[in-house]
């Protein structure tokens, strides 16, 4: 199921909660791993981290806060 929005959606994308940046231990911590659609994955959350855009966090579900 992909987390954002709470719907029952398929995941297909093992999103990292926290960019990991070649970290390996943070690439593979469980923890920082949640299940996401295509669409979210690819949508607000991808594009804040290829801009990069200083003014973009993440809460801890990987949903972008400005």
């Amino acid at each position: 199921m992909c987390t954002a929005e709470g719907k029952v959606t398929e995941a297909t994308v093992v999103d990292h909660k926290v960019k990991h940046e070649g970290d390996q231990g943070l690439m593979w911590d469980q923890t920082n791993w949640q299940p996401l659609c295509k669409r979210h994955h690819d949508s607000d959350k991808q594009m804040a981290e290829k801009s990069g855009d200083e003014r973009a966090r993440f809460d801890a579900k990987g949903r972008v806060v400005w």
